[in-house]
């Protein structure tokens, strides 16, 4: 995974992305939360699994 980026709106908050293979990778969470829903277990249950992962990402914190 590359770069963390963000992209903030007062619509809809802030929605962080990375790049993966030369694809953008959103996270759930943050998608969720702008779609108002309030299961993001259940909705990424939901998605086939090419079209979901997890992975580590830097931050100033450490590994997540």
């Amino acid at each position: 995974m590359t770069g963390l980026r963000v992209f903030e709106s007062n619509d809809f908050g802030h929605i962080r992305v990375v790049t993966q293979e030369g694809s953008s990778w959103f996270v759930a969470t943050d998608i969720c939360r702008a779609l108002l829903i309030t299961d993001t277990w259940g909705a990424v249950s939901r998605l086939d699994d090419d079209e979901k992962g997890t992975g580590l990402i830097s931050t100033p914190g450490g590994p997540q």
